[in-house]
């Protein structure tokens, strides 16, 4: 799985989370993109899809010191 573009703005760029090549025999697939904060390590849910392997998201603001976001795929 992947974002695109790899740098942006918080509350402003918009990004394509998307996941390519998963297959199950239970169709469809579900998939839910999270973001991971630092504090406790708790998801927190940016975007699901069930129909397609992708969504578009305006991510918040990270709390790292150097303002990375680290993102978790739930498929």
């Amino acid at each position: 799985c992947f974002g695109s573009p790899n740098m942006g703005m918080a509350h402003d760029t918009s990004f394509v989370l998307r996941c390519e090549g998963w297959s199950d025999t239970d169709l469809p697939l579900s998939y839910r993109f999270t973001l991971i904060t630092p504090v406790g390590d708790v998801d927190v849910s940016v975007g699901t899809a069930q129909e397609t392997n992708f969504v578009n998201a305006t991510l918040p603001f990270c709390h790292t010191v150097d303002r990375s976001c680290q993102l978790r795929t739930h498929i």
